[in-house]
C-alpha cells in the first residue's frame, strides 16, 4: 500500500528485476500490486479532497494545480451562491 515497486522489492529481498519478471509471470501478484497502489492512491486523493474542502490552502493549492491544471495567469474562483459546483473560469462559468 503506497509502496513504490523498489521498496516492495526491498521488503520481499530480491531485485527489482526478479519482481518485474515474477509480477508479469503471476498474474495474481500483479493484481495485488495493483489494486494497493489504487488503494493508496485513493486514500491519498480522499484525504486531500477533504482537507481541500475543509478550507486547506496548501490542499487547494495542490488539488488546483495537480486535478485542475491551474497555472499562473488562470483564475479559477467557486461562486458557491450559484452552486457549489459551478466554477467562474476567467470570467465565464463553466458547469463541467
Amino acid at each position: 500500500m503506497g509502496f513504490t515497486r523498489s521498496m516492495v522489492a526491498e521488503l520481499l529481498g530480491i531485485s527489482e528485476a526478479t519482481l518485474r519478471r515474477v509480477r508479469h509471470e503471476n498474474p495474481d501478484l500483479m493484481s495485488a500490486l495493483e489494486r494497493g497502489e489504487a488503494f493508496a492512491q485513493m486514500a491519498v486523493g480522499c484525504a486531500l479532497f477533504e482537507k481541500a474542502v475543509a478550507g486547506n490552502i496548501a490542499a487547494i493549492r495542490w488539488w488546483e494545480m495537480t486535478r485542475m491544471g491551474k497555472r499562473p495567469g488562470l483564475s479559477v474562483n467557486c461562486n458557491r451562491s450559484q452552486s457549489p459546483f459551478v466554477l467562474i473560469t476567467n470570467g465565464q462559468p463553466n458547469h463541467g
